[in-house]
């Protein structure tokens, strides 16, 4: 069994709903945040990995205003989730360039995730670059 409460957190058609009624509301849905942690998380936290696969099903059907961001608010400022791959074959595409991934990670054999920097403290210039 999971360690995180099924059926909270972890469902792509509640996560697509709330999209449509928030936005339906007037409320833009502008990031959905992975779950950080905190002192008493680890019940509601679901992997990054899986919870970019909920959000990127949720997504599906929306218009561009009801959809939102995969996002993790971390130390070093607020990071978009733009990719997971899983293969360590497996290619990625980001902003129409392909990188192989051997070339990207080689000392990791497990998963990749990659991230956009959204908002940092750091200089403005790392704003859009890829980590």
């Amino acid at each position: 069994m999971s360690s995180y409460i099924k059926r909270v957190n972890n469902d792509s058609d509640a996560l697509h709903i709330l999209h449509k009624e928030l936005c339906h509301k007037g409320i833009k849905p502008q990031y959905t945040l992975q779950c950080r942690e905190i002192q008493g998380h680890k019940f509601f936290a679901v992997p990054v990995e899986i919870a970019w696969e909920i959000h990127n099903a949720s997504q599906r059907g929306l218009t561009i205003s009801e959809r939102s961001r995969f996002a993790m608010s971390t130390e070093s400022g607020k990071l978009e989730v733009v990719s997971v791959v899983e293969d360590e074959g497996q290619d990625f595409t980001a902003k129409g360039i392909c990188y192989d991934r051997s070339e990207v990670c080689k000392q990791s054999t497990a998963g990749l995730v990659v991230f956009k920097i959204i908002r940092s403290p750091g200089p403005g210039e790392t704003q859009g670059k890829l980590v």
